[in-house]
């Protein structure tokens, strides 16, 4: 009876680890990324820049109204720049829920924590 030699299982079991790792990493989507740009508001982007407050629950508050989805979505699409203050027990899902929202409607963030 022969067996194989050590080296050739090694190196098939090798093979099939890195064929694993490599169709693992090109399941992976790279589009859910959002991206985050620093910017300085200036004396014209003021005019347009609304306040928004993040609860912990979820909803999002504007001049003391809470408002639905499409209502944020129709607001953020007519302003440039949205300050958003962010309650300190807020879920991280809502949070990329909204900046996602704002991302799609190409208004520009800035954010702070209450």
């Amino acid at each position: 009876m022969r067996r194989r030699p050590k080296e050739i299982a090694q190196s098939s079991d090798i093979a099939f680890l890195l064929i694993f790792f490599f169709l693992l990493l090109a399941g992976l989507e790279s589009s859910k990324a959002l991206t985050v740009r620093q910017s300085t508001a200036t004396a014209s982007s003021q005019e347009t820049t609304i306040s928004l407050v993040l609860e912990a629950d979820g909803s999002v508050r504007y001049q003391g109204t809470p408002l639905t989805e499409t209502d944020l979505e129709n607001l953020l699409s007519t302003v440039k720049q949205a300050d958003i203050s962010i309650q300190d027990t807020t879920p991280w899902q809502n949070v990329v829920d909204l900046l996602s929202l704002a991302n799609q409607t190409g208004t520009e963030v800035s954010i702070h924590g209450t």
